[in-house]
């Protein structure tokens, strides 16, 4: 069958961690007997096929949950055991409803359905150890013939690694994405500052030639120097932005902040004086 053609015969189940609150489990003693699923299948099948099955229930990597109709757990594979930390006779007193989160009825009965439209049912849910730690899985549900009978198995894969490795993949491109848009701003402080450059020269250049051409005692020469000092600044601050742009040298140095007052009293008494 194509991988299209399964996937459009697959129906896909997302359980939440918490639909309803955790039921008791069962209290199973060491002492207890394992299910009767063991000794029936002694009795349908011969040891061949006993050996057979068994070798295939070992043999799957992925927990395998053996259920009867009603979701009534009847066998487990050694990974099932490894999986959930129960020992098998405990989980043959439990039902599936037990060990995954979220499952019900109507789950149940949803699978129902597809098994016998031959659809595929495909769940994530979180399902829980017997210490009530929650893991998060990918679960399978076909249909087991067992010598005539009708069972439920469950395929049903820790996916925890995987999770982790998805949440470490979405931070890192979330930083990513920070970089970029920081690098994006640095760009564009980058082309700003280069412009400014520009505009500044004449500032810081013309009032010293300005300064040379007036007498002594003129009033404009201060004014010169202020207007020098502020386009100083103003190419203080620009250097910060190349160095946000990573086009230019960063420096941290202390701010007097009385110094700035001074300057900006200054230029409002200039103000106040021409506007008479």
């Amino acid at each position: 069958m194509a991988d299209h053609e399964i996937q459009s015969k697959t129906m896909r189940i997302a359980l939440p961690i918490l639909q309803q609150p955790d039921a008791e489990l069962p209290e199973v003693t060491q002492e207890a007997p394992p299910g009767i699923f063991e000794q029936h299948l002694e009795k349908i099948l011969n040891s061949a096929e006993l050996a057979i099955y068994r070798q295939i229930m070992h043999g799957i990597y992925d927990a395998v949950i053996v259920t009867n109709m009603p979701g009534e757990i009847i066998d487990v594979n050694p990974r099932a055991l490894e999986f959930f930390r129960f020992d098998l006779p405990a989980l043959c007193r439990m039902s599936i409803r037990d060990i995954v989160r979220g499952f019900n009825d109507s789950v149940l009965n949803t699978i129902c359905e597809n098994l016998s439209e031959e659809r595929f049912t495909f769940i994530e849910a979180y399902c829980r150890r017997q210490t009530g730690v929650s893991f998060p899985a990918e679960i399978v549900a076909s249909k087991l013939m067992l010598a005539g009978e009708t069972c439920l198995s469950f395929f049903i894969r820790d996916i925890t690694k995987r999770k982790e490795n998805e949440e470490a993949l979405d931070r890192t491109q979330k930083k990513l994405a920070q970089a970029e848009r920081l690098e994006t701003a640095g760009s564009i402080a980058g082309h700003i500052a280069h412009d400014f450059n520009n505009l500044l020269t004449p500032l810081l250049g013309y009032p010293d030639l300005i300064v040379d051409e007036l007498p002594p005692d003129s009033q404009s020469r201060s004014d010169l120097m202020l207007i020098k000092k502020t386009a100083q600044q103003i190419a203080d601050i620009n250097q910060q932005l190349l160095a946000l742009s990573r086009r230019g040298y960063y420096e941290q140095s202390a701010l007097n902040v009385n110094v700035v007052i001074r300057d900006v009293v200054q230029v409002l008494n200039r103000e106040a004086l021409a506007g008479g």
